[in-house]
């Protein structure tokens, strides 16, 4: 394996590979390994790529959608694309508005139909719902003339058109407009067993996410009695509902549509990435493997393999390449790495055990221990032992401090804030090292702390702490330094740092949290500075500054000063909250209502409010006050789900779906618990 000697453009080591062997050779082993020709390569695969990604970005201007990779089309071309395609754009999310205008065209030659009523709610709202038609709800005076569909293209047997030798079956013949149920059968949705990537051959089978699971279902038994009353499970007719409609009723009438929609989990939702105990690749082409939990060993032994966010046990790769890599993994975490021959590529990734390789090339990572490279090592903005880079000045072999230096454990690779600068503002870009350089917005990471944990931070560090939830009944305590928090939810926070002063007396902030969730929170002598967050439980500040808050229970402020008064604007406070020194505007007092989920406790089924923990905490209701679920001061809903946009993008749907419906049809959207759970499974008799 020739080596690459320090190539960090993609064109650059293109060109470098293109080059006869005989070159490489001469610049890799002669002339004291200076490796010019690479480094003259590398220049100019710099301005290539420059070239390259001007040109990609001037084609994706072209296509207002969604790419699944590649640059989209910038921002601010979306209303040009609107108003060409005469579009009005409602989604509060860029991408829901990418959608609005990429499938325009599709929309309204389909307009009306079901099918597209499903495509706006998942487009634009980002949910998935069951549609009902609110006429088929509607109890009606049958038609003894009005012919029968034959109930097999209703999924249902045919023995129900046999009136003559089947009578008992032909009562329950689905076609029929049937109001009064039949208290001998019940009705609700069953799993449907089918092959994978296969469609049941039955014309009533739907395919639904549950918590992120599709499963193939259908109704039965349609006169039956609902075992769900008024969830998507339940299609028994009912006499007109002529109230206006909301969330809770106006559902039975001819002119509504009604979607059942599962109620948003927040912070504690279900993992969206795939997991598996072990994998082998053996087929000789490109595995690219994104977004998967591999808790065992991946094994590659033909092609090459590319890992994006990935977490892998342990990686075993046998390939032999010499011109090509055989490993590209970035955002990745290892515990456990080899790769007999052929070189690897490592952007952005933490390996926390042994690493014996071959030809390494990387940046932005963390090999925080042993690691032994046979051929060529190419290292850059890295934690690895100095022995193997003598000289390098943008390398550290500073020890990183995680949550868990074991895979296996809940924070297995997670840095603490308390982690040298060098770790915590190590990378080229001045980000953190390691497989969270990126970020973890799409996965968070969940912390168990029980009893105290304890963390000193650096005094001068900026480095803000992500999408972290901190679980259980312990106490998170800060004891030095300033705290910074955005998107993380912590049962129990206590900062105990001294907030300092600038030249005009003003406090600096020794806590900062943006969207986020706590359930306890003190601050006992400093100024904490919250923007869309909510507190539960308990919050008791010696200074406060707070914009776009729920504060749901107690809030306890120490006596503010003229110099540094308590500021909360554009939040929920409770009712008679006076402090001296405390600045208020647009705050309401309204009390919050959140989504009860159901959760299951011993051999019950209960439902009830989600406490700490618990999927669908503190996520705001349709029935809560609108002064809360738009009351921040952009239009948005308080508190720490304000960055998700769960109330706008509800409200967004109603509006889009408003010029998607025939004059006089209206659209209702219904919270629905029942599509978190799969169906049953049929009964076998």
């Amino acid at each position: 394996m020739k080596k690459y000697s320090n190539i960090k453009t993609d064109t650059g080591r293109r060109l470098y590979t293109l080059l006869p062997d005989v070159y490489r050779t001469m610049d890799t082993e002669g002339n004291n390994n200076s490796g010019d020709l690479a480094k003259f390569l590398d220049a100019c695969g710099y301005l290539l790529d420059l070239i390259r990604s001007t040109l990609d970005q001037r084609v994706a201007d072209a296509f207002p959608d969604n790419p699944e990779d590649g640059p989209a089309c910038q921002p601010w071309l979306l209303p040009y694309f609107a108003d060409l395609l005469d579009v009005r754009m409602v989604s509060p999310d860029e991408s829901g508005r990418r959608d609005e205008v990429a499938n325009a065209v599709a929309w309204r030659q389909r307009k009306g139909t079901l099918r597209v009523l499903e495509q706006i709610t998942e487009k634009v709202g980002r949910f998935e719902a069951e549609i009902q038609e609110g006429w088929k709800r509607t109890a009606v005076t049958p038609d003894v003339e009005q012919p029968l569909l034959p109930a097999a293209a209703l999924g249902e047997s045919d023995k129900h058109d046999i009136y003559l030798s089947h009578p008992a079956w032909a009562a329950r013949h689905p076609g029929l407009p049937a109001v009064t149920v039949d208290l001998r059968y019940p009705s609700r949705a069953v799993r449907l067993e089918a092959d994978e990537n296969l469609t049941p051959q039955n014309p009533a089978a739907k395919l639904t996410v549950f918590s992120g699971e599709p499963v193939w279902w259908r109704q039965v038994n349609r006169h039956g009695v609902p075992c769900f009353p008024g969830s998507y499970e339940d299609v028994s007719r009912r006499t007109a509902d002529i109230r206006t409609p909301d969330w809770s009723k106006g559902h039975s009438h001819p002119k509504r549509v009604l979607l059942h929609a599962p109620p948003p989990t927040g912070f504690f939702g279900p993992d969206i990435r795939t997991t598996l105990t072990d994998m082998t690749c053996t087929e000789n082409e490109k595995h690219i493997i994104k977004d998967h939990n591999i808790s065992g060993t991946l094994t590659v032994t033909g092609g090459s393999l590319t890992l994006k966010r990935c977490n892998v046990k342990n990686l075993v790769i046998t390939v032999m390449s010499r011109d090509e890599f055989v490993l590209n993994a970035e955002d990745c975490l290892f515990d456990k790495v080899s790769i007999g021959n052929g070189a690897a590529h490592f952007k952005g990734c933490t390996v926390l055990g042994p690493a014996a390789l071959y030809s390494l090339d990387a940046s932005d990572s963390i090999f925080s221990d042993s690691i032994t490279v046979t051929d060529n090592l190419s290292v850059s903005y890295s934690r690895i032992p100095l022995s193997l880079v003598p000289g390098s000045s943008t390398c550290t072999d500073d020890d990183p401090v995680f949550f868990s230096s074991n895979f296996d454990d809940p924070g297995g690779g997670v840095l603490r804030p308390d982690s040298p600068l060098s770790i915590l503002e190590g990378a080229e870009d001045s980000g953190e090292l390691g497989a969270y350089h990126n970020g973890r917005s799409d996965r968070p990471v969940r912390i168990p702390v029980s009893g105290e944990l304890t963390v000193n931070l650096h005094e001068s560090s900026g480095y803000v702490l992500k999408d972290i939830i901190f679980e259980g009944t312990g106490t998170l305590k800060i004891t030095s330094g300033v705290l910074r928090l955005e998107r993380v939810a912590a049962s129990c926070l206590e900062v105990d740092t001294v907030s300092e002063t600038d030249s005009a007396g003003k406090y600096k902030p020794v806590l900062t949290a943006r969207d986020t969730l706590f359930d306890r929170v003190t601050v006992t002598d400093g100024l904490a500075r919250f923007e869309y967050c909510t507190v539960l439980s308990h919050c008791s500040c010696y200074s406060l500054e707070a914009s776009d808050c729920i504060f749901v229970s107690g809030l306890d402020l120490t006596t503010g000063t003229e110099t540094n008064p308590h500021c909360i604007r554009f939040s929920r406070i409770p009712p008679g909250l006076s402090a001296p020194y405390i600045r208020t505007m647009n705050n309401v007092t309204d009390t919050p209502v959140f989504y009860e989920f159901e959760f299951d406790e011993g051999d019950h089924t209960v439902r009830r409010i989600s406490v700490f923990g618990e999927s669908g905490c503190a996520v705001l209701h349709p029935a809560a006050s609108e002064l809360i679920r738009f009351g921040s001061e952009d239009g948005g809903e308080m508190g720490a789900y304000h960055r998700m946009r769960y109330c706008l993008l509800l409200s967004s749907v109603k509006d889009k779906l408003d010029d998607f419906l025939p004059v006089g049809m209206e659209a209702v959207i219904i919270p629905d618990l029942r599509l978190h759970r799969l169906p049953f499974k049929p009964c076998i008799t």
